[in-house]
């Protein structure tokens, strides 16, 4: 097609043409560049939700701390294999030994506890223990106030973290427990004036066993009979929570408020008689 030279574009059109052409928005970030084979190391969104909050909190082990009058908050970091000089270290309480030591403990006569703990996976070897231990031991009891325990596992992809005992107790308070979403395990509950309740996330996975005159006892995760011979020790996960006046409640350390509504908290009113099989000797409380 022949186009007339009155419809031809001037000379000065093609020049305004062309410098729009070579703007370069210095806004603009660069163009992505992958070197051979590189496509497919694009990390995804999935790989960076797992990556783990962990606070700027050097690690200990062994802690204690008691008030009379006063809260006890914090944040603590628990490296189960780290040895510390018994100079160091408090006395050991009633019935305890240095193989039963408390990795963490806190107690207020008249106060709330609030303790966000996280808990380190052990050494790959244990040659950095003086003795191996068989889990890690988190307790927090108040006399005169509410206590709040949220547990944090830092696992280590290569390696596999220890069973966790944590016990709440409370004489007058509320009891709020997040446990980590790879605890399997024993839950007991006890309450004298209140009642126990659970997430809905936490529902789902637990295992009712019994109810019996104010002690729940329940199973989180799918139980292996072939860990538990005879009358051995249970040495998995371990929560036990006990409130003379107040709720005792359990979620998920993602989850987001310990005040739960009645749609996301379900009173416990399991109606089962005393546990039968071999689940009645699986709890002592």
């Amino acid at each position: 097609m022949i186009i007339p030279e009155d419809q031809l574009p001037s000379k000065k059109d093609l020049e305004a043409n062309s410098e729009r052409a070579q703007v370069v928005h210095e806004d603009d970030p660069p163009p992505m560049y992958f070197g051979p084979g590189q496509e497919s190391e694009i990390p995804s969104t999935s790989t960076a939700c797992l990556e783990r909050y962990v606070p700027n909190e050097r690690p200990s082990n062994f802690i204690s701390i008691s008030k009379i009058n006063g809260a006890v908050q914090g944040t603590w970091v628990i490296n189960p294999g780290l040895v510390l000089p018994s100079a160091l270290l408090p006395p050991l309480e009633k019935g305890e030994t240095e193989e039963t030591r408390k990795n963490l403990s806190l107690d207020s006569r008249n106060g709330a506890i609030d303790a966000d703990v996280y808990v380190l996976p052990p050494p790959s070897t244990s040659s950095a223990l003086v003795k191996p231990r068989q889990r890690v031991t988190v307790h927090a009891k108040s006399w005169n106030g509410a206590v709040t325990v949220k547990l944090h596992d830092l696992q280590d992809p290569d390696t596999s973290r220890l069973p966790i005992h944590v016990a709440c107790h409370t004489t007058n308070g509320a009891i709020n427990v997040y446990i980590p979403r790879s605890f399997r395990g024993i839950i007991n509950i006890k309450t004298k004036n209140g009642s126990p309740r659970y997430s809905e996330a936490v529902r789902n996975l637990i295992v009712p066993i019994s109810d019996i005159h104010g002690v729940h006892r329940s199973f989180m995760g799918q139980f292996d009979p072939s860990q538990w011979e005879g009358d051995s020790e249970w040495l998995g996960d371990e929560l036990n929570a006990e409130s003379w006046n107040g709720s005792v409640k359990v979620f998920f350390e993602d989850e987001a408020d310990a005040n739960m509504s009645s749609s996301t908290a379900t009173r416990t009113t399991m109606k089962i008689g005393r546990s039968q099989s071999f689940f009645g000797k699986l709890f002592s409380f």
